[in-house]
Parts: structure tokens; C-alpha cells; sequence
């Protein structure tokens, strides 16, 4: 898998069979032509590619919190890539030997594509015969279920932070995290006597905030990590916090501004109301238009082949 132009490194050293296959499946489609000069290859293995392309089609089908996930964890990233290209490997290895001209495998690749061509056709007729007008839900449309709302979801508080930041040393550095933490306590107890955005500004290692005097945007606890949103909670408006320890290096935060938890106003949650509306009227239009082309009611079911394939399941 390449990470850079001169840099590589091998994915996985055995191979998962059956997580292959189940990842075939679900993500992996015939080989594709060669990547157009647009498209980057992210990942390849002998001829076998992932494109850029390839990859942002593969984290659509995926939940967010399964792309969440993906972020945090590299070596399910690398499988998830793996599997793609061994699967590549594998198909044009198995035309090369023929085997999709074996009458089973004919009837399998048939009726596979007469599935997935059914559900296509289906899904985009449904799609066009229940379309949306571009205009609703019309703005007293929009009024109206706004004022019907008995309690809408409240917008939660927010918190203006300033931070310095020291970086946690890297290994073989001079300095100890001991060093660290003894500087964090030095400049936090003249923070907390003096000007914080002076001291952020000659202290922090943050490049992105230091220059502004260590100021962020406003933020609610829930964006932030978990052991900031604990410390941050309990900050009363131009406190200074106690140096805070994570993985990178050590914050220390000063509380600039407080907006408590409100209820939105029908601007604020225009977008996310009109989004529901037309997601639930897009929903009954399409059972009402199912229920008159096929109604359930003339569905025959035979009772006892079904109680029998019941049974004889495991």
C-alpha cells in the first residue's frame, strides 16, 4: 500500500478468507479499466488498484459511525483496502482459468445481475414516479410545523475557549514530560495572574491558535475530548484551568465565554425541519404508490410450505 511516492509498506501477512469473501459481497465490483488521469491511486497491489475514487464509493456505503471508526483504527482501514485488491486479484486470476465459463457459475452471475438490475430499475422508477416538488415544503409550510413542534431539540450550550499548548516531547528529545508538566503548572499559575493571550501567544505550540492568543471558536461540550469537556464544564467564565494531559501534550484553557443551552429559532432549524418533512413525505408517497401497484392484501402465501421451511431451518 503506498503511503507516499518513494515509501511503501505490505498490508496484512496472512490471508481471512472468509472475511474476504463476505467483504466481496458488499464492496467489490468487476475490474475497472485504468484509472483515468484525474483519479489517484491510493492503494495497489501488482495491477491491482483502489482509487481515490474507488475508496470515497466504499465510505459511502458505510454508517458514520463506521467511517468514524475507519479514522481511528489503521489497521481496519488497511483491511478494508486489502480485501478490495486481494478480491481483484482473485477475479482476474479466476478469468484467466476460465472459471466464469462453467455452466454454475453462468447461473450464478445471471441471476445475480437480474437481482441487481431489478432492484436499480426498481429503486429509480420509485425514485422518479414519487418526486418532490424543488419547493416544499413551502416557508408557511415550514412556519407551521415549526409552531407545532412541542419541543424541538434545544441548541446545546456553547463555550469560547483560549488554550496554550506544549507538545508532548518526542523520543530522544532533551526534555522529559516531567520538564513538561512542571512548565504547564508554571505558566498556568501566570496565566492566571497575568494575560493569557500574551503568554499563549509566546508558549503555545499551537500554530493555528497561538497567533490569536490562543482564542478557538465557540464549541459545545460534545465536540470536544472527553477529558477537555470535563474540565471545561466545570470553568466558571475567565477561570483557568488546571493543565489538561492527553495523548499529543498538554492544554491549559481559559474560559472566555459562556452562551447557556436555548431553544433554536425557526432560522436555525429550518434546515434540518425541512430535510425531515420532505424525508417523511418522500416516505409516504412511496407506501402509498407500493400499496396500490402491489397490494398486500392479494398476497397468497402458502401456509404450509412456509411452516415447513421454518422448521427445517437451523
Amino acid at each position: 500500500m503506498t503511503r507516499s511516492p518513494t515509501q511503501s509498506k505490505p498490508i496484512f501477512r496472512r490471508l481471512q478468507p472468509a472475511a474476504l469473501l463476505a467483504f466481496a459481497l458488499v464492496f467489490c465490483s468487476p475490474p475497472a479499466p485504468a484509472i483515468a488521469a484525474e483519479e489517484q491511486a491510493l492503494a495497489r497491489l501488482g495491477d491491482a488498484t483502489v482509487s481515490s475514487r474507488d475508496f470515497l464509493a466504499m465510505l459511502q456505503r458505510l454508517s458514520p459511525a463506521q467511517r468514524a471508526d475507519l479514522q481511528e483504527q489503521r489497521a481496519a482501514l488497511e483491511q478494508l483496502l486489502w480485501q478490495n485488491l486481494a478480491m481483484q486479484v482473485l477475479a482476474r486470476k479466476a478469468r484467466e482459468e476460465k472459471w466464469a465459463e462453467q455452466s454454475e457459475v453462468q447461473a450464478q452471475v445471471r441471476e445475480a445481475v437480474r437481482k441487481v438490475s431489478d432492484g436499480i430499475v426498481g429503486a429509480s422508477y420509485l425514485r422518479e414516479r414519487t418526486r418532490l416538488a424543488d419547493n416544499y415544503p413551502s416557508e408557511a409550510e415550514l412556519s407551521a410545523a415549526f409552531a407545532k413542534m412541542s419541543a424541538p431539540p434545544p441548541i446545546p450550550a456553547t463555550y469560547q475557549l483560549a488554550q496554550i499548548f506544549l507538545e508532548r516531547p518526542e523520543k530522544g528529545s532533551r526534555h522529559s514530560m516531567d520538564e513538561i508538566r512542571t512548565e504547564a503548572k508554571r505558566i498556568a499559575q501566570q496565566a492566571r495572574n497575568g494575560d493569557f493571550a500574551a503568554l499563549a501567544r509566546e508558549h503555545s505550540q499551537d500554530g493555528a491558535s497561538a497567533p490569536n492568543g490562543g482564542e478557538l471558536p465557540p464549541m459545545p461540550l460534545s465536540g470536544m475530548r472527553p477529558a477537555t469537556g470535563k474540565v471545561v464544564a466545570r470553568l466558571a467564565v475567565g477561570e483557568v484551568s488546571e493543565p489538561v494531559e492527553t495523548a499529543q501534550g498538554l492544554f491549559i484553557f481559559k474560559l472566555l465565554q459562556k452562551q447557556p443551552e436555548r431553544a433554536p429559532t425557526l432560522a436555525e432549524i429550518a434546515p434540518t425541519l425541512r430535510a425531515a418533512m420532505r424525508a417523511e413525505l418522500k416516505t409516504r408517497k412511496e407506501r402509498e404508490l407500493l400499496e396500490v401497484m402491489a397490494p398486500k392484501q392479494q398476497v397468497l402465501i402458502d401456509d404450509k410450505l412456509l411452516a415447513n421451511l421454518l422448521q427445517s431451518t437451523p
